[in-house]
């Protein structure tokens, strides 16, 4: 009792000795540790929530909360509604009360909707909801499926039609939404078209369409004549080149190093299903299956009764004149044969490889410390011919390939002294020398890097305008030029003298560079 006595005392005696300043503060200070304790407090007898279901449908969460409120469950509703967390001592005990209920259902109703059918509903209705059934259960077996966050089904059932050939056939349509960062490959998606093909009377694949969030066309009607999507079409010719392309590439990173090769494949496919049935007959190989023989015979015979008149009329006997008699005998035979027949019924299906276009363009020259630049590489350039064909599944009469390495021996200087060395070049000089189209070379260096000993460069790099030679000499490369000026510009602070646009271009006059004031100030401003 005492010691809480002195404790006053001095607490007492510490207050009285306090400024009007610090005494506010030290209100204020108590006041904030109060809040802060008692905030404490209230978080730590908070109960701990743990995440009952998530991604769930807005009318799934919408059942789910109010069954929660009719048995007096506290919840949380996170991520837009569709995350529901319950008290972590609760969630267990809640999740099996809710699977008994039927809860989630997993979005729409299946055939429940047939089980809450009322007492005395009209067959139309019954048709309805058997459709909105079969649509329901139709979206929750394909959302089983690994890439597939949400699926929607719509099946039309025309109305049947007095005659046959009116008819229109059932269609149906899938909107798919895939988890982030998945895709659904071809055969994923030919997997969904047969199972809803399977699973409604009347419905055929080619009358399936299937569509992810973004409208882009998964699986589709397809075609008559070549039996594909367009779509897919476009997919298969993709992933065929990608992947002849990357078979070629890989076997010669493994013998250049990485970056020195590239190789684009351009793929003809036939798409076109042709049905062929063929009948072979040999008529050496013939056997006799029926024989008939047919035998006439015929006999004449002729007699004179006499002149006309009254002798012949009386019964006076009257003279023969005399008779004759003649037979006759045919016989005929009729034979038939069978031949020896094969019929054979063929069928090709499409995705026929009509023709392959080979470009690939390497780097032969030796890299790495104390390479020397005129020595032979690894291989030549018809090895990685030989190397391309065999990877590729190259047909001498179908196929043609292109192999060069014309980038590389264009900017040798480059690869052995640097920037300086750049020469000038264009699209037309690489085509004209390797025999190829422009357009061929463009695509080929499109979006594609080279690992060189002075780093990696994009393919483009080395395509740059030319500048002019002020001695009439050979022209200079525009990239190079800039590495004069860039160099220049970075002296003038060292040097403590900043060069002027006339300045630069009497400087590189002297190098033999004819460039004009204006190109060197937009240079310049570009840095």
């Amino acid at each position: 009792m005492r010691f809480f006595q002195q404790f006053a005392q001095q607490l007492k005696q510490v207050w009285q000795g306090t400024s009007v300043v610090g005494r506010m503060s030290f209100v204020v200070l108590s006041a904030i540790c109060l809040a802060a304790i008692s905030g404490v407090g209230y978080w730590a007898s908070q109960p701990d929530y743990r995440v009952l279901f998530s991604a769930m449908s807005p009318e799934d969460a919408g059942a789910v909360t109010t069954k929660l409120q009719a048995k007096g469950i506290p919840f949380q509703l996170s991520a837009g509604g569709t995350t529901i967390s319950v008290p972590a001592a609760l969630a267990q005990q809640v999740r099996v009360d809710l699977a008994v209920a039927g809860l989630p259902a997993g979005g729409a109703k299946g055939y429940e909707l047939l089980d809450e059918s009322p007492l005395g509903v009209t067959p139309f209705l019954q048709h309805v909801n058997l459709g909105r059934a079969m649509q329901s259960e139709l979206a929750k077996t394909i959302m089983q499926i690994e890439p597939v966050e949400f699926a929607r089904v719509h099946i039309v059932r025309p109305e049947p039609m007095p005659f046959v050939r009116d008819q229109k056939p059932t269609t149906a349509s899938v909107v798919l939404k895939l988890k982030p960062g998945t895709t659904l490959n071809r055969g994923v998606a030919a997997g969904i078209v047969s199972l809803v093909a399977s699973s409604v009377e009347g419905l055929t694949p080619d009358t399936v369409t299937i569509l992810d969030t973004t409208g882009r066309v998964l699986a589709g009607p397809r075609n008559d004549k070549t039996g594909a999507a367009a779509s897919s079409q476009l997919e298969h010719r993709r992933e065929t080149e990608a992947y002849l392309a990357s078979k070629a590439e890989e076997m010669l990173s493994h013998l250049l190093g990485p970056g020195r090769a590239i190789v684009r494949v351009t793929a003809d496919i036939n798409f076109k299903r042709l049905r062929e049935k063929r009948e072979n007959i040999d008529p050496e190989s013939r056997v006799m299956t029926r024989e008939r023989t047919t035998q006439k015979k015929s006999t004449a015979n002729s007699s004179a009764r006499g002149a006309a008149g009254a002798a012949s009329n009386t019964n006076r006997p009257a003279t023969d004149s005399g008779s004759t008699g003649t037979g006759t005998q045919e016989e005929e035979s009729e034979n038939s044969y069978e031949f020896s027949k094969t019929v054979q019924d063929l069928e090709q299906p499409g995705g026929e490889i009509e023709r392959l276009t080979i470009a690939a363009m390497v780097d032969l020259t030796p890299s790495g410390e104390g390479a020397v630049k005129d020595a032979e590489g690894p291989i030549t350039l018809k090895d990685v011919e030989d190397i391309v064909k065999r990877a590729v599944g190259f047909k001498p009469q179908r196929d043609e390939i292109k192999v060069s390495s014309e980038i590389v021996r264009q900017q040798d200087g480059f690869l052995a002294y640097g920037v300086e060395h750049l020469r000038p070049l264009n699209l037309k000089t690489v085509a004209d020398a390797i025999g190829m189209h422009e357009s061929t070379v463009s695509r080929v260096t499109s979006n594609k890097y080279v690992a060189t000993p002075r780093g990696v460069f994009e393919l483009k790099f080395f395509f740059t305008s030319s500048i002019a030679s002020s001695s009439g000499g050979e022209a200079h490369s525009a990239e190079s030029v800039r590495h004069k000026i860039r160099q220049l510009i970075d002296a003038e602070g060292a040097e403590a003298d900043v060069h002027s646009d006339d300045a630069i271009v009497d400087i590189l006059k002297e190098a033999g560079v004819d460039i004009a004031r204006r190109t060197v100030a937009k240079y310049r401003e570009a840095m």
